[in-house]
């Protein structure tokens, strides 16, 4: 990677012009979240919270989440996390804490030769309209030929407050547990590697470890509202079409690979 891309903050290009910035995003935030905290009165008996789910995910559904909705929410699944968190006999440092909203989106950059990401991944605008994002694509190739990129649209990420993209309550619930987890780890050598190094195995690591966490912990919370067996999918990404989506993917990937193994560069990508 050229200078012009290791140092891409030190002057005006598309990634510096759409970046998003973990500072201003944690000092706008923070103290909202801090208010929310103290103010927002949420629901006492189980059979009442339950009623606020279903209304939200029937809000949710109809398009009509309003912000009082979306604080609300929040801060009953960070309760009802952070009480399943302590069920597990997990201490629950730092808070549970999240901020139902459009996640940043993310520049992947590979080399062009074989499919190795490389360890750069600034954050960007989350609002990135498709012209914005084949410019910043477009930009890192030009300064790069060996390089391929992709902005890429992320599902939530631990900056502090973490981010959660709005999904229904269910799969809001295990994916705040999951980024609760990445900020818990980085307390420690696993997580604290994952933040500098950011790939390889403790990334996979790092990963298996909040995705078991959040899946355990909503599973926690669906029983505890008497839903035991719901599953929480994602509405765009149903699970029952994941196994045929991986099995279509696996032998391109494989051709993919063996292509670039061979040099021929051009075939692959075509």
């Amino acid at each position: 990677m050229n200078a012009k891309l290791k140092f891409w903050w030190l002057y005006s290009n598309p990634i510096r012009r759409h970046h998003f910035s973990i500072l201003k995003w944690g000092l706008t935030q923070t103290f909202g979240k801090i208010r929310d905290a103290l103010t927002v009165v949420q629901a006492s008996t189980v059979e009442d919270r339950r009623k606020v789910y279903q209304r939200y995910d029937e809000l949710y559904q109809s398009g009509r989440i309003d912000f009082p909705t979306a604080a609300l929410i929040e801060e009953m699944i960070a309760t009802d996390v952070a009480e399943a968190l302590r069920e597990e006999g997990i201490r629950v440092f730092p808070p549970v804490v999240f901020k139902a909203y459009l996640p940043p989106k993310i520049l992947i950059v590979s080399k062009r030769e074989r499919i190795q990401k490389i360890a750069f991944d600034p954050l960007l605008d989350p609002e990135l309209t498709n012209d914005r994002r084949e410019e910043i694509e477009n930009f890192v190739e030009r300064q790069d030929p060996s390089l391929r990129a992709y902005v890429a649209d992320l599902g939530g990420i631990a900056v502090f407050p973490p981010i959660v993209h709005l999904y229904p309550a269910p799969l809001l619930v295990e994916i705040a547990a999951h980024e609760w987890c990445h900020t818990y780890l980085s307390f420690f050598p696993l997580g604290f590697s994952y933040t500098v190094r950011g790939k390889g195995e403790v990334a996979s690591i790092n990963e298996i470890a909040c995705s078991i966490v959040g899946s355990e912990i909503a599973r926690r919370v669906r029983a505890k509202y008497g839903r035991p067996a719901e599953k929480a999918d994602s509405p765009k990404k149903p699970e029952k079409n994941r196994s045929g989506f991986d099995e279509a993917i696996r032998p391109i990937r494989q051709r993919v690979d063996d292509l670039l193994r061979q040099g021929k560069v051009e075939e692959a990508e075509a």
